[in-house]
């Protein structure tokens, strides 16, 4: 009995250790994807977008559907986009947003429609300071699993909860966990959504040393990118003006995922201001 449970830890193994070998020679060939389009909607995929479609069943799929625009490194502006995901929660978002604040800085949130509903608050305060808003469904559901009758009503009741607070709405979306596959991509294009990913995942959701998220953001860092962070933790808030001062530092300037659209030629949906 052990060792067939032995041989079968070895197969698998062998297995895992192909499928991340696929996938790091796939982006070796593709070091620089910018942009997919997808029925004249945009998916934003960034540069060094190794993160971009985590764990997607048909990911190849939405990568042969598409067109891809290249831009050399070279030509990119210095800019970086940063982004957070869920919530908001109290305590932390608050937090967060006095940091930014104080730094003068513009992101883009990333919002669950129930949060949103329990602490409207927060969400007119983060319209208040200029940042961007986008929805991240309702309940957190990763998209790639839901009918499209399920899909309506996680991003629905999100839409309907910005804009009951705040009279706005947005077609900004991010999937969560960025899980994603080519059907689920179809339906968010076709309701008018431009799903917007990541180039730099430091994983703070299970990483809370602030120095090594720290080395992984800027060891991940190109001339332009889409930084993803999480509104309901301390180690982030933590982080945030040490990342901030040590970009400016090195020449970035911060931008909103619409101003980063916007650089790249990528014309977004208008959205009721």
């Amino acid at each position: 009995m052990r060792t067939k449970l032995i041989k079968i830890g070895i197969f698998l193994g062998i297995m895992a250790g192909l499928f991340f070998l696929g996938r790091y020679l796939f982006f070796l060939h593709y070091p620089a994807l910018v942009q997919y389009t997808y029925n004249k909607d945009y998916l934003i995929v960034p540069p060094d977008g190794g993160h971009a479609l985590p764990g997607s069943p048909d990911f190849f799929e939405v990568l042969k559907t598409g067109a891809f625009a290249f831009k050399k490194e070279e030509e990119k502006p210095k800019v970086v986009a940063l982004t957070f995901d869920d919530g908001p929660f109290p305590l932390y978002t608050p937090l967060l947003l006095d940091v930014l604040k104080r730094h003068g800085i513009k992101a883009t949130f990333f919002v669950n429609g129930i949060y949103a509903e329990r602490f409207p608050q927060i969400i007119e305060d983060i319209y208040l300071d200029g940042h961007e808003v986008g929805n991240h469904t309702y309940s957190h559901k990763h998209i790639s699993s839901l009918s499209p009758e399920e899909l309506d009503v996680e991003l629905g009741k999100t839409e309907a909860a910005l804009k009951k607070i705040a009279g706005r709405e947005t077609k900004l979306m991010r999937p969560p966990g960025g899980q994603i596959s080519k059907d689920s991509c179809k339906l968010v294009a076709d309701r008018g959504y431009t799903i917007v990913m990541y180039s730099i995942n430091p994983g703070d959701w299970w990483q809370s040393d602030p120095n090594k998220l720290y080395d992984y953001v800027f060891s991940h860092t190109h001339r332009e990118g889409i930084i993803l962070l999480h509104t309901g933790l301390m180690h982030t808030v933590e982080l945030m003006p040490t990342l901030i001062d040590e970009y400016q530092k090195r020449g970035y300037r911060f931008v909103t995922i619409s101003e980063l659209a916007e650089m790249e030629g990528i014309i977004l949906p208008e959205r009721e201001k």
